[in-house]
């Protein structure tokens, strides 16, 4: 009876423990965080003029992801590609975002299979302070399409700021 009571106390202190960053099983952005234990991770990303920040919002662990603008033509961006979303789909996009004398953009695409994108929705935003951004996609897929989350603090010929983004999830 003691060894069954003391299995019984260890699971429940298993099952109690907690991460410092909050997981989403159903997001399908896989590194939404930007972290991987205590490090940055630019890990399943792309992009340019991107760097860690450790200004995060109240969740958002130890580090966001900072974009800045790219000298013109060039553009600071992040980008992820999500796939096998096949048929119609109604997805949630959420993301903490937070600017420095900017402006910041979050762009979603579908690509088909020849390369091609075509913009889905895009959101602009330019608040000081850490906030949500929230907003829904519907849309249709074939079997080779991909949905692309991008990132982007887009290009400057005479400015400089910063883009923050944290916590970036996409769930069905």
């Amino acid at each position: 009876m003691k060894k069954l009571l003391f299995l019984f106390t260890l699971l429940a202190l298993f099952s109690c423990s907690s991460d410092d960053e909050t997981v989403n099983d159903d997001n399908l952005i896989t590194n939404s965080g930007f972290e991987d234990g205590t490090a940055f991770s630019f890990e399943n990303w792309s992009g340019y003029l991107t760097s860690p920040s450790s200004d995060t919002p109240n969740n958002g662990g130890n580090y966001s992801l900072q974009i800045e603008p790219g000298w013109a033509p060039d553009k600071g961006f992040a980008e992820t590609t999500i796939t096998n979303l096949e048929g119609t789909n109604s997805l949630k996009f959420n993301c903490d975002v937070k600017v420095i004398n900017w402006i910041g953009y979050i762009f979603i695409y579908k690509e088909n299979a020849n390369g091609d994108r075509i913009e889905i929705t895009h959101q602009s935003f330019d608040n000081t302070a850490w906030e949500n951004i929230s907003f829904d996609i519907n849309t249709s897929f074939n079997s080779t399409d991909l949905l692309i989350v991008r990132l982007s603090a887009n290009m400057t010929e005479a400015g400089i700021g910063k883009v923050l983004f944290d916590n970036v999830t996409l769930t069905n």
